[in-house]
């Protein structure tokens, strides 16, 4: 903007754009804004692409009257998203079933504040989104990681039920499949179908650990060791099997 625009400003209309959406290449993460912007389904990306998603959830969709409760909106209690509406409005904008990662229990430490929001629970939840060729192939495999991820040469851990090892085989759904097929991350594995793998003598390969879909259950499995406070912020071993 030249000087002369700057200190008119009428001028801003034809010096500044406004995007219709917002393009997220590869990992982004969010600030609060997230939840708005799935429900506005201003979010967009290039197929392939990734989307690391941190925020605070609730456990119930989070009533008018609270929302409008300044306080709570402010200490990013009201304006949490009900987790269960996360996963309808990613899938609802063409972004793949989330991918829970880690949660941990948000405690309000505030009377007054838990006394307004009754039953209400708040966790601090990250998602993995990826934005997949909506015709693709999703069909459980076996993949085997190859370790030529930089700082991650012995192991890669993708989401609370997956962490690969290098070398080891690893049974993945048909979700995961489609993810790892059609992300950054096609060339730091080997596929193989079970067809396949059955057939190799003596083959062993992992299975994931069994994770809730809820992060709010997956924050009761983890201990919530260290429980965050919100006021004043804003914002089982894996088994193997052998043929």
């Amino acid at each position: 903007m030249k000087r002369e625009e700057a200190l008119n400003r009428s001028s801003l209309k034809s010096s500044v754009r406004f995007a219709k959406s917002v393009v997220l290449w590869e990992i982004m993460s969010s600030a609060g804004v997230g939840p708005l912007c799935f429900i506005k389904s201003k979010v967009s990306t290039a197929e392939g692409g990734e989307l690391y998603f941190s925020d605070v959830y609730s456990n119930a969709p989070i009533s008018e009257s609270l929302r409008a409760n300044k306080v709570l909106w402010g200490e990013c209690l009201s304006g949490a998203l009900w987790w269960e509406d996360l996963v309808r409005l990613a899938e609802e904008v063409g972004f793949s079933k989330p991918r829970l990662v880690t949660a941990s229990v948000i405690s309000v430490g505030n009377a007054e504040l838990e006394k307004l929001l009754g039953g209400y629970k708040f966790v601090s939840a990250t998602y993995r989104l990826f934005k997949l060729p909506k015709h693709s192939e999703k069909e459980r495999c076996l993949v085997m990681y190859d370790g030529n991820i930089t700082g991650l040469e012995e192991k890669f851990e993708f989401d609370a039920g997956y962490i690969f090892k290098v070398n080891e085989v690893m049974e993945v759904d048909g979700d995961l499949a489609k993810i790892l097929k059609n992300s950054r991350f096609a060339d730091e594995f080997t596929f193989q179908t079970q067809a396949q793998g059955n057939t190799t003598p003596g083959s062993c390969c992992a299975k994931p650990k069994v994770v809730p879909a809820s992060p709010f259950k997956l924050a009761e499995q983890l201990g919530s060791a260290s429980v965050a406070s919100s006021t004043g912020l804003c914002c089982g071993p894996q088994e193997s099997c052998c043929k």
